[in-house]
């Protein structure tokens, strides 16, 4: 039988005895780490001119006067606000970079937490920090390649639109830029799904850095592909079952969090009416914005812990069967 079936019964067995009966610091620990740490994240950036455009803003033109125009007022907006627009975007490079970092030592957090029930997150921090940094140095390598490649994908539009040009530019071309990204797409998601279930619990097994690990990965992975393969298909399987499970809790759950939610909408107006005769309407809005946001980390820290056996599931059943391709 295959290594993936075989596992099946001791991860759910394991998982059940590492959060069942209920340890409530425990599990509002671990959903703090699974917040940040739990699940694979991505990360990136996007940007808006604040320029709005709609059939009303081209009447009577046709597609190349279109083309022409926006190409022109595109590069007047960079010519006028190009340098606050790079800035804008280098500062929240350097934010999705800083929760990249976090999320690399968190996921050693995590796995240390399902091996251990009386975890402490600023040791474990601490005692992951270095596996981490060489997760995050895998990543950050791995960004500015896929940054790369995709310029130079779509590097033929890019100069055309530089030149003021778009207008002459052959749009059947961006078929097969298209299918060439996605391509390489494909590439990196195959990639990370290896680092993911394979690469990482190696690195927390054996305290390896990223490098040794991938060799180790590539060495008990070489004659074990359709094993590896058929794990993929079975975890795609049980990754739909917990959507669906995880729907059937949610929708009970909403309910709750709408209660929940009264007080705090409640305290929402009172903060903005009290700033607002403070500190004036702008006061106010940033005051309750401020709160907002405080709010929602909040609601989504609650479902982290509430949902947390999920991912444990699946990132014990990566260990397991790193351990059963190991063995």
């Amino acid at each position: 039988m295959a290594y993936a079936i075989d596992i099946l019964n001791d991860t759910f067995n394991k998982t059940k005895e590492q959060f069942f009966p209920i340890k409530v610091k425990y599990w509002l620990r671990m959903g703090f780490i699974s917040m940040f740490g739990g699940r694979r994240t991505s990360s990136g950036s996007g940007g808006n001119s604040g320029y709005n455009s709609s059939g009303k803003d081209f009447p009577g033109m046709n597609f190349s006067e279109i083309v022409t125009k926006v190409n022109t007022e595109g590069l007047n907006y960079f010519s006028q606000y190009g340098l606050i627009t790079g800035i804008g975007i280098f500062v929240l490079y350097l934010i999705s970079l800083f929760f990249t970092y976090i999320n690399s030592v968190f996921m050693f957090m995590f796995m240390e937490g399902l091996f251990n029930k009386d975890i402490r997150i600023k040791k474990s921090f601490k005692d992951n920090n270095k596996l981490g940094v060489s997760l995050f140095s895998f990543r950050f390598i791995l960004g500015i390649i896929s940054l790369i490649v995709t310029l130079l994908i779509f590097s033929p539009l890019l100069q055309a639109f530089v030149s003021n040009t778009l207008v002459n530019f052959n749009y059947w071309l961006l078929i097969p830029m298209f299918i060439t990204w996605i391509l390489f797409l494909i590439v990196i998601g195959i990639l990370m799904f290896l680092v993911y279930d394979f690469v990482v619990p190696i690195m927390y097994l054996k305290k390896f850095a990223f490098s040794p690990a991938w060799k180790h990965f590539l060495q008990i992975a070489s004659k074990k592909k359709l094993e590896i393969f058929l794990y993929w298909l079975i975890k795609i399987g049980l990754s739909l079952a917990s959507v669906i499970v995880s729907f059937l809790i949610v929708i009970p759950l909403l309910f709750v969090i709408l209660l929940l939610a009264i007080p705090f909408v409640l305290l929402g107006l009172g903060i903005y009416f009290l700033f607002n005769f403070i500190a004036g309407e702008l006061g106010a809005i940033i005051s309750v914005s401020v709160f907002g946001v405080m709010c929602f980390f909040l609601f989504i820290y609650l479902f982290s812990v509430v949902f947390v056996p999920i991912p444990a599931f699946f990132r014990m059943y990566s260990i397991e069967m790193v351990k059963k391709l190991d063995s």
